[in-house]
């Protein structure tokens, strides 16, 4: 088989990921088209394997967004592991979610990523630490979140690297089309989501976004909290349960939507929803990331609306 071709799929230079796990000094190998990222730290008895797959696009879907390819990270929990979790649980331990979702499908269990890949790869530069550092991270940020929880262990500590004039640039950018406000480690906006109803039916309200240098990630250290609050709330607690897991395998199949680098799970309301990342230090190196961060957050609050309202009344 043509290396050329294998080393990039679709034209996803994946080669460049597979560079930067052997930078690190992290064990990776091949399987065809896919990259395969051996960790070290067992779980459940089994050592874990992350795999960066690039696939195609439907056809309709690669009409509607312009996407040429779609790059899915996703590490299947062991059996054993995932038994442990119901999904009450589930949505709980999604609350320490970095760059990836807990996310079951069909039975299977897995934390799960995705980027889109759009003509000429003009986002490859952003896209390209996030992809590495999801694939490193994005298990270690919610299994070893919950295993602190659950034993009551001392979380990590460490300042962020996000300054305030981090979010002082992304105010000004915000503050453009949104209410604001801030303090010395974070920022709040309201975005308004009116004009995502659609026709003929009353507007969804407000979603509510926050960048939040403090606290730390209990298992990654300091970086920066992105939480996305939406007013929509749902009572039943097995609807509301199963309509976030149904959010995140949309998330992992829908190439429109912004990158899903994160997971959604049970808001500060309880029986609301929200959508968590957590960006750690070492991707403060993104230029303008938190900026990113932010758009991709009003982009999904809009995104989402109609797909919550059919959760409600399924």
């Amino acid at each position: 088989m043509n290396d050329a071709v294998t080393s990039r799929p679709l034209g996803v230079p994946i080669d460049e990921i597979e560079g930067r796990f052997r930078a690190a000094e992290l064990e990776v190998s091949r399987d065809g088209d896919t990259l395969v990222l051996h960790h070290d730290t067992p779980l459940g008895g089994e050592r874990l394997q992350t795999r960066v797959a690039v696939m195609a696009p439907d056809a309709a879907d690669a009409q509607a967004n312009a996407a040429t390819a779609v790059v899915r990270i996703f590490t299947a929990l062991p059996p054993a592991y995932a038994r442990r979790y119901d999904a009450e649980m589930i949505c709980f331990a999604n609350r320490f979610a970095s760059l990836g979702a807990f996310t079951v499908s069909e039975g299977f269990s897995f934390v799960g990523s995705r980027l889109t890949i759009h003509e000429g790869n003009p986002d490859w530069d952003w896209q390209l630490p996030l992809a590495v550092t999801a694939a490193a991270a994005s298990v270690d940020a919610i299994t070893g979140g919950m295993e602190r929880f659950l034993k009551k262990a001392q979380p990590q500590v460490g300042s962020s690297a996000w300054t305030e004039a981090d979010l002082d640039a992304v105010e000004a950018e915000l503050a453009k089309t949104c209410a604001c406000t801030r303090n010395r480690s974070g920022l709040a906006a309201e975005f308004s989501l009116e004009s995502a109803a659609p026709a003929g039916k009353p507007g969804t309200g407000t979603a509510y976004w926050e960048l939040l240098t403090q606290p730390p990630h209990s298992e990654l250290g300091g970086g920066l909290l992105c939480i996305l609050q939406l007013a929509h709330r749902l009572g039943d607690a097995q609807k509301r349960h199963a309509a976030l897991n149904l959010l995140n395998v949309s998330e992992m199949n829908s190439p429109g939507l912004p990158p899903h680098l994160g997971a959604w799970c049970e808001g500060k309301g309880g029986d609301n929803f929200a959508y968590v990342s957590f960006l750690p230090n070492l991707l403060h190196e993104v230029p303008g990331l938190a900026a990113r961060a932010s758009g991709w957050a009003r982009s999904r609050a809009e995104a989402v609306v109609n797909l919550l309202d059919m959760a409600k009344a399924g």
